[in-house]
């Protein structure tokens, strides 16, 4: 392990944005106010209703060290952050979605890692879950080996605003893909399971916005929609590699929490055709669906019962 504290490289930090401007500049400030200090900011406008870089100049943000790219339409996550690599002058490279926000030490102690670990391409940490207000914890499983076969069993790697990685690692498991528009970061994890050395810090580093308007308000039929195209794209090699049975229990795990988030939020934002509608298409013959609803129903009851 390399003992060279001098070992401060430039971080590139990305942050896609669209139609945020309280979450955006929240996010700007948790960057600012980070203890390591080579940094720079790109910022990547999906051609949101307003000129981030405008606004940004209007609440004066728009430091030196900050720039400020525009997409020309609506290309989706995806396109945005591989913009986003594509400008970036940094070795080391972290993704900061625009409704996330970091603790102050976040970037310090992930480029430790790197310094104690030249071979590490990528790491990530644990992550708080803002949930109506609240913020809770996410309770991590942590991995660094049989990544595929974790990520195929069920395990649920954490968000983009985790991680940090080397620039150099998407020529081994290649950018974001651009043609899905939902589970692009998942893609990615599958396809960086096998070709990255990858590392973690189980200290809890981000804040991550579940219950962000526009994450919980999106069309589920769209929703949905892109999902069964991320499974068709992956149905042949997971078939291949585990069998058809393994591929089906995948699809089924997928599709079953999709529903479940989706029932949730429709039910939160009272849209109640959706909720009738995920349920009697989805989550009607779930077992897993009522196991969670009981102990969601038993834990309102505790929580009556004590005040």
């Amino acid at each position: 392990m390399s003992e060279d504290n001098s070992y401060t490289p430039l971080v590139s930090v990305i942050i896609p944005n669209y139609n945020r401007k309280k979450e955006l500049v929240r996010a700007l400030h948790s960057v600012f106010h980070q203890t390591y200090k080579n940094m720079e900011t790109i910022v990547v406008d999906d051609c949101s209703f307003f000129s981030n870089a405008e606004y940004l100049l209007e609440k004066g943000l728009l430091m030196d060290d900050i720039c400020v790219f525009r997409n020309s339409e609506n290309r989706g996550l995806a396109y945005t952050r591989n913009r986003g690599i594509a400008e970036a002058k940094g070795e080391l490279i972290a993704f900061l979605d625009s409704d996330d926000y970091w603790e102050l030490e976040k970037i310090e102690k992930q480029v430790a890692l790197f310094r104690e670990d030249p071979n590490l391409d990528m790491v990530y940490c644990d992550t708080y879950l803002i949930i109506n207000g609240v913020r809770l914890e996410r309770n991590t499983k942590f991995f660094s080996s049989n990544l595929w076969r974790h990520l195929i069993e069920g395990w649920k790697p954490p968000n983009p605003s985790t991680l940090m990685m080397r620039k150099g690692c998407f020529i081994k498991s290649g950018l974001f893909s651009e043609e899905l528009r939902h589970h692009e970061d998942f893609d990615f994890w599958l396809r960086a399971a096998d070709r990255l050395n990858i590392g973690y810090c189980t200290e809890i580093l981000s804040n991550f916005s579940f219950d962000s308007k526009d994450r919980l308000s999106n069309d589920y039929k769209i929703k949905f929609e892109r999902t069964y195209k991320f499974l068709k794209k992956w149905e042949s090699e997971i078939t291949a590699r585990e069998g058809k049975q393994t591929f089906q229990k995948f699809k089924k795990n997928m599709l079953s929490t999709m529903a479940i988030e989706s029932f949730n939020s429709s039910f939160k934002h009272r849209k109640f055709q959706n909720v009738l509608s995920v349920y009697f298409r989805y989550l009607i013959t779930d077992l897993k669906f009522y196991r969670l609803l009981k102990n969601k129903i038993l834990r309102n009851l505790r929580i009556s019962k004590s005040e």
